[in-house]
Order: C-alpha cells, then structure tokens, then sequence
C-alpha cells in the first residue's frame, strides 16, 4: 500500500529548524577545512602537496558511501535517527583526525577523514530530503534558507583557520568533534517519518525513455561538482605558490565561499529573468574566463571570489534544467543527489595527478578545462525535447 503524502510529512519546530540550520553550518565548514590546510597537512606529515591532496578526495569518497547510507536510512528509519547518526560518525572522524595529525599517523588521518566524509553524506542527504518533505507552504523557504548556512560555513571555516592558525588544525578537528556530539542532541524536535517507496507507482516506461537525459545531466552534474570541490580545495595552495602566505591563501578561499553564498541567494531573483539553462551555461562560461584570470598573481585574489560567484547557482539549476525536461521525478533527483558526489573524489584526485607532474601553478589551467567540459555536456542536453 503507497503511503499517502501526510504520511512521510517533516516537521520541525522552531528549535529543531534553527539546529538543522546549525548543522548546515558545520558540514559546510568542515568541507571547505581540507583545501586551505593542504599545506598543513603536508608538512605535518612529511609528505608532498599531491599527496595530502588526496585527503579530500578520501573525504568525499566517504560523502559518497555516507550518501548512499543516507538513502537507506530515511527509507527506514525516522529522519532524526539518520541525521543523529551522521552527527555522531562525524564526531569520532572529527576526533580521529585530531588524533592521528597529533600522533603523525598518516593512515589513521585518512580513515579518519573518510569517516568524517561518511558522516558529511549521511547529513547531506538526510536533512535535504527532510526539508524537501516539510509542509508546501514555505517549503522553498526552508531549503534555500537552510541551503545558505551551507555557504555560510564554508565561510568560517577558512576564516578559523586564519584565527587559529593552520599548524593548529588538529585543534580545530577537536572542535569540529565536540561541535557535531552538541548538536546531535537538539533534534529532538524533527519529526520525519521513514518513506516506503512502492515500486509499482513507478512508470519503468518513462524511467526507460528518460534515461538519456538524467545520464546526461548526471554527467554534468558529477563534473560540476567536482569542479567547485577542486576549485575549493585547490585555490589556497595555488594561491601560496604565487607568493602569498598559507593566512592570505585562506581569506581567499573564504572569499570564494562568500561568492559562492551570494550568488545562491541572488539565484531566485536571477530566474525571473533568465532560464535555468542561460544560469547553467552562463555560469560555466565565466567560469572559463574567471580560472584563466587566475594564473595572474594579483587577478587571483579577485578570480576566485568571483569563481564562487560565478559557481553558485549551476547546482540548484542544472536540477531545476533537468526538470523542464522530465518533470517531477523525484527518484531522478535523488540519483542525481547522490552521484554528484563521485565529482568530490574525481576533481580533487585529476588536479593532484596533473599537479604532481607538473606544478600547483598548473591548477587554473585544470580548473578552466573541468569548466569548458563541464558546459559542453550540459549543453548536449539542448539535443532533448522538452
């Protein structure tokens, strides 16, 4: 028996809602921590900047395991149990980590960063698909409202950095871990019933014909992603080799997610005038133009702010450009949602590769190249009828 929508409704008191948005706060910084700390990391260890590189594309293979968990978990079980555990999966990686950079133990840092990673995807999903299934009335409200923490803390992050200086991080990990067991404990008002999807409600017909195109957009959409995680996690150290110190390689990457945080909040009022598709390709294309900006020292500093200005809005629209073609489908978002997380392991993993045969200086060339093959894809899209 399908389950009727009131069924699987979300709620959240107030108190909950204002937690939720506190958590966006800490996932978002804690994905924005790895880039700036590169450096960092790669003296506390001894090791190359290519090297300590793949700690955030470990992270993000545990975002994808954590993602897929996620999935499980709301199906199954209440929304609050899922989010609770990714909080608690985040405080013993958030510790681990202190713990192994304490100790120079570089493979408990790694087990450690993927566990924190594992954490960061079972919160992704978990509070998305809550806030997706809460009351209409205000629904798009609470998603972009929630959504802008995000950026928020991908801004103070970089900037505790700067305070507390990137040779502490093993402190700031600590904090991270003692941040996620505070909050696991004040969810207590969200009630998100677990969804029981009925395979017969389905079309495969539909699913069938319309394969082509949420392959296409998955496509796409994997190649953004790991566009911003490159372009978040690589810019510091770029920015370090063209002279700068590992404080001022830190207040950019901040820069960066301030752009990022006002290009989503000025996304709504952008769509009145133009359509997902002109956001999405418009975007990408100053993206080119904003990565080959940056190989020049000064131009950096103002390149990659503009970057997340330029970035911001391709996520919730190439969503949306998908959409115009399949209308609601649910299923294909949620997909979408999960497989745009490989693109966190993918573009970290090229830029270390090709930096580690060439130099860090090489990483806008690789930034515009993501970009200029991120917009041919999704503009093979325009093949599709609406």
């Amino acid at each position: 028996m399908t389950q009727t929508p009131s069924s699987v409704e979300s709620n959240l008191t107030p108190f909950a809602f204002r937690a939720l948005c506190a958590v966006f706060i800490t996932i978002g910084g804690t994905a924005a921590l790895f880039g700036p700390l590169l450096s960092a990391i790669a003296t506390r260890f001894s090791t190359t900047l290519p090297v300590a590189g793949t700690s955030l594309s470990v992270y993000f293979v545990g975002g994808f395991v954590g993602m897929l968990l996620g999935w499980y978990l709301v199906h199954h079980y209440e929304g609050r149990i899922a989010a609770v555990s990714g909080l608690l999966t985040m405080t013993v990686g958030g510790v681990g980590v202190s713990v192994a950079a304490s100790a120079h133990q570089w493979a408990l840092f790694l087990v450690a960063s993927a566990l924190m990673g594992f954490g960061f995807g079972v919160l992704d999903f978990t509070l998305n698909t809550v806030l997706a299934r809460t009351p209409e009335v205000g629904r798009a409200h609470r998603l972009s409202f929630a959504n802008a923490f995000w950026g928020i803390g991908s801004i103070i992050g970089p900037l505790l950095i700067v305070v507390l200086r990137p040779h502490n991080f093993p402190l700031l990990f600590a904090l991270l871990g003692v941040t996620t067991l505070a909050l696991s404990g004040l969810l207590r008002g969200m009630s998100a019933p677990p969804i029981h999807l009925d395979d017969e409600t389905f079309d495969r017909d539909t699913r069938r014909a319309n394969r082509p195109i949420l392959l296409t957009f998955i496509s796409g959409m994997m190649l953004y992603v790991a566009l911003e995680i490159a372009t978040s996690g690589w810019l510091a150290s770029h920015i370090h080799a063209l002279g700068y110190s590992q404080s001022v390689g830190s207040l950019v990457t901040a820069g960066f997610w301030i752009g990022f945080t006002a290009g989503r909040l000025l996304g709504g009022w952008l769509h009145r005038y133009f359509s997902a598709a002109q956001l999405v390709l418009g975007g990408l294309a100053l993206a080119i133009l904003l990565s080959v900006m940056a190989l020049q020292a000064t131009l950096a500093l103002v390149a990659y702010p503009l970057l997340g200005l330029a970035l911001a809005n391709i996520y919730v629209f190439g969503i949306i450009w998908y959409q115009t073609f399949v209308g609601t489908d649910p299923r294909g978002i949620a997909i979408l949602i999960i497989a745009t997380m490989v693109g966190g392991i993918i573009g970290p993993s090229v830029i270390s590769a090709i930096v580690s045969v060439t130099s860090v200086r090489a990483v806008p060339w690789c930034l515009a190249g993501i970009a200029a093959v991120t917009a041919a894809v999704f503009a093979s899209s325009l093949r599709f009828r609406r």
